[in-house]
Formats: C-alpha cells, structure tokens, sequence
C-alpha cells in the first residue's frame, strides 16, 4: 500500500494517477468520497467509512491512497495495514507560496472547486495556511519537494524509491 500525502497543490492527484496507472493499482482519494456529501462533521465521517470499505473491497493492499495526511481518522488505515501488509508513506512537499498560487491556478480553471471543510476553514487557502508548519513534521517513508522537481522528476523519484 502506497500512502501519498500533502498539502493541497502539492501534487499528490498527479503523482498517483500516473503511480497507478504505472503499477496498476486502483487509487482512493478521500477528495473523491467527500464529493456529494455534507461540509459537516457526519459528512465527513461518511466519507470516511466510504473509504475504508472502499479500500477493503479492492483488497487491501495493492492500493494507492491519496489524503493530505493530516486527519486524525487515519489511525484506523494504519492499524489495518499493520495488520495486513506493508505501507510506504510518500510525502511531497512544497513552498507556502508556491501551493498558495497552484491552487489559486487550479481552481480559476475549473467553474466551481468544491471543498469539504466549512466553518473555521472554509477553503484550501486558510487550509494550507494553518496546517503547512503541522504537515512539514509529519513522519514519512519517501519525502519530495515538488518545487524542486516537475511531475516526471518526482514520478521518477517514487518509483526509484519503491524499486518498481
């Protein structure tokens, strides 16, 4: 199980889509079973259970899972994959600033950006903001600064590192 994290612009939905199209491995995002649910505290533990089984479904272990690595729910992913495999944590990083103008990019490219958080972060900006000094101490198997590196240079990194 391959356990990409970061902050938002800092390539993780890049990296794993060409990772698992590379090792044909399905990807789970938690973005993608936030989607139609409610910005909320149950909204966000629905979606959360809809990615656990998700992840159970496919079997556990020839995955790539994709989340900024920062909620508190993934205590429950780690003690599963103790139990049934091995898990390698890839985390990219980058610049404050540089995040701050990716997704300032991607969502001026898109008609609407959605964004599962509400109340006291009520968009990936002030995300990035209170949680970018938090993230950067954050433990990991791999680490890429994708400042450095354009998105075939970090692919290129992950897979050296992964021995595939």
């Amino acid at each position: 199980m391959v356990h990409v994290v970061g902050l938002p612009g800092a390539g993780k939905s890049t990296l794993t889509a060409r990772l698992g199209a590379l090792l044909g491995w399905p990807v789970f995002s938690i973005g993608r079973f936030r989607r139609g649910r409610s910005p909320d505290w149950q909204g966000e533990a629905d979606a959360w259970e809809a990615f656990y089984d998700a992840i159970v479904q496919a079997g556990g272990s020839e995955v790539i899972l994709e989340t900024s690595g920062l909620n508190g729910r993934l205590h429950r992913l780690e003690r599963y994959v103790t139990a049934e495999g091995e898990l390698v944590r890839v985390k990219l990083t980058c610049p404050r600033g540089l995040l701050h103008g990716r997704v300032q990019e991607r969502d001026a490219d898109r008609d609407s950006s959605p964004w599962a958080y509400s109340g006291s972060i009520p968009n990936r900006h002030v995300f990035i903001d209170r949680f970018h000094d938090v993230f950067e101490e954050l433990p990991a198997d791999i680490e890429v600064d994708t400042s450095e590196h354009g998105p075939d240079e970090v692919l290129a990194i992950v897979r050296r590192e992964l021995g595939v």
